[in-house]
């Protein structure tokens, strides 16, 4: 099963990350603390988006 990149990146901003710069590749989040790169794929497998997630220090939910 896939999730879309919109689903992963609502997580990220409701639990505090915001928009901080676009990388070569990369798309970075930024909460203050935690720098979060997210690839620029429209659909992630379900254990790249959880690995996100525990990047983040976020609840797995994918």
């Amino acid at each position: 099963m896939s999730v879309n990149r919109r689903d992963i990146v609502g997580h990220l901003e409701s639990n505090g990350f915001y928009f901080c710069r676009e990388g070569g590749n990369h798309t970075i989040y930024f909460n203050g603390y935690l720098m979060i790169p997210l690839k620029r794929h429209s659909h992630f497998d379900n254990i790249t988006a959880n690995r996100i997630c525990r990047q983040a220090k976020l609840k797995e939910i994918f």
